[in-house]
């Protein structure tokens, strides 16, 4: 995990910005005609002397700068018979690129990335992400400046975007490529973006590298043990550290399944305990058990929620509408005061294994009501993402760059490729990989390993039941006896808990209606909430929310 801070034309942006937080370990600047790079690096794989970036090609034409790790890095050299002379894992990039050119070697990643690669000899520079998303980049071009950083909170709040608005309120978070501010641009998952730098900045085309191809879910002969194998293959790649990793486990099935089937990989299975907040205790039982097996340390999650919530907004960078990035701010602080830089998460998990309940046939009555409100059936890829949520500020109604359904073998087929589309870069992702790095924490989504990935949905051997997850329970199962799963309820805060009717009146809303973000929206029509109703509580805080971020 490490930060990128870049321009070209525009030095003295990189020289007052940093990204110490995300790479406390080194820091390395790096200049070529009006290009200029700061790299910093939070050391995982790979000696200090080893991780000097960037890492340059045999014939010094390819210069690449890579946050992120490549796990199958060895696997690659060795497939392309490619000589590496240190210990880091990036070094296998520009001479892979020399040899098979950026998109392949791209596609070829097993990992998770977010890099710049130049082109010295014909002064062009690529951006790109990993296959999901996991790790971001942000980019800004204006007045022939080209701006890139790893964190939008580098790029000045001068005006606020519209369209990310809506979207935020109606989703839980921007929807890449729009951030919450104008002019200022996140990469999609798998996205290649060209510049040519030579003259006058150009951005000359943006394409995909990578992409689950709809045409072949669940039309493939794709056996469970082969996909066994990829499910523990992903475990042991994101094993791959020169410091201890540890797991977060919460006793739900996916952290379960990885702390019971990595024990060599993991050093301390991190328990969570926030039971207080919860509707029922299955998973403190399921420690109990696992603390049979398992070394599993607790953390009691002690907080006042007001004299956190601040700190939270500004370790998301990008705020989302998701209080479950909260929860996870307060892990990340204990995950760093125990000294752990690398920790596992479940994340991906309920996507890839249709865990979440939503993913059913949408009832006939309540798709018609929706038909009735919205002009179009519920199915429609915008409308699931809104989970709910609203909008006060514009109707209208968006379309996502979205396969038609009819080319999906069923409807749960489809929601599930939205979610890993749209809501896991965008939210998930998004605040995990924000929150972790703000505590100079590598957190890693085993889950998300594109050989599984691909399994799982193109493989026609294997039968899933939304909610079930009966291919994990299996395994676990087969590994320890006596666990029990209840219903999923997640990280989310129950806000109506914390947030009373004065803090409400003597804190919240006076510095909303305070706020400089008045003078692009008007929140005074929340003077006219019931604040004793929940639905209104959540608004309000989305609304806190995102007058902090802009305040910071």
């Amino acid at each position: 995990m490490c930060g990128i801070v870049a321009s070209v034309n525009c030095n003295e942006w990189v020289l007052k910005n940093n990204l110490h937080h995300r790479g406390p370990d080194q820091k390395f600047n790096f200049k070529f005609k009006n290009l200029v790079v700061d790299f910093y690096r939070l050391s995982i794989i790979g000696s200090e002397s080893d991780g000097v970036q960037p890492f340059i090609g045999t014939k010094n034409k390819f210069k690449v700068w890579c946050n992120g790790e490549i796990f199958n890095y060895k696997e690659l050299a060795k497939l392309y018979s490619i000589k590496l002379k240190t210990s880091c894992d990036i070094e296998v990039i520009p001479l892979l690129i020399e040899k098979i050119g950026i998109s392949k070697t791209l596609r070829k990643i097993r990992g998770f990335f977010s890099m710049i690669i130049l082109d010295c000899e014909n002064e062009l520079l690529y951006l790109s992400i990993d296959h999901f998303g996991i790790k971001p980049l942000y980019y800004s071009l204006e007045e022939n400046k080209l701006m890139i950083s790893s964190e939008l909170r580098l790029f000045k709040k001068n005006n606020i975007n519209k369209l990310a608005i809506k979207q935020y309120f109606e989703t839980l978070s921007s929807i890449a490529p729009q951030t919450l501010l104008d002019n200022v641009y996140s990469l999609e998952p798998a996205q290649i973006v060209k510049f040519d730098i030579s003259d006058r900045i150009n951005k000359t085309n943006k394409k995909f590298y990578w992409q689950i191809d709809n045409d072949k879910i669940g039309k493939n002969s794709i056996s469970k043990e082969e996909i066994k194998n990829n499910l523990f293959q992903a475990f042991k790649r994101n094993s791959i550290s020169d410091y201890p990793v540890s797991n977060l486990l919460s006793g739900g099935i996916d952290s379960s399944l990885i702390a019971l089937y990595n024990q060599d990989g993991i050093e301390t299975n991190l328990f969570f305990n926030y039971a207080d907040v919860k509707k029922n205790n299955y998973e403190n039982n399921n420690i109990d058990i696992l603390k049979l097996s398992l070394k599993i340390k607790s953390i009691d999650l002690n907080f006042n929620f007001l004299d956190e919530l601040d700190n939270y907004i500004d370790s998301a960078d990008e705020i989302t509408y998701d209080f479950a990035g909260f929860t996870y701010h307060l892990l990340m602080k204990e995950v760093k005061n125990l000294g752990y830089r690398v920790v596992l998460n479940g994340t991906g998990g309920d996507e890839l294994f249709f865990g979440y309940n939503r993913y059913k046939k949408i009832n006939y009555l309540k798709n018609l009501a929706g038909f009735i409100k919205n002009k179009r059936p519920l199915y429609n890829s915008y409308d699931f993402l809104k989970k709910g949520f609203w909008n006060k500020y514009d109707d209208t109604k968006l379309e996502l760059d979205m396969p038609s359904i009819n080319k999906f073998p069923s409807q749960k087929e489809y929601l599930r490729y939205i979610d890993f589309k749209f809501y896991l870069p965008n939210t998930l992702l998004k605040y995990v990989d924000r929150i972790s790095s703000f505590h100079s924490i590598e957190s890693r989504a085993p889950y998300l390993d594109v050989d599984l990935v691909e399994s799982v949905f193109y493989s026609n051997n294997l039968e899933q039941k939304v909610g079930e997850k009966v291919f994990l329970t299996d395994l676990i199962d087969k590994k320890m006896s006596g666990l029990f799963f209840g219903k999923k309820e997640g990280l989310g805060m129950p806000i109506d808990k914390y947030v009373n009717i004065k803090v409400l009146t003597s804190k919240i809303i006076p510095f909303i209606l305070t706020s400089k973000m008045n003078n692009h929206l008007n929140f005074s029509f929340i003077l006219s909430y019931n604040l004793e109703n929940r639905i209104n509580k959540w608004r309000i805080m989305a609304i806190y929310n995102l007058c902090k971020w802009y305040e910071n």
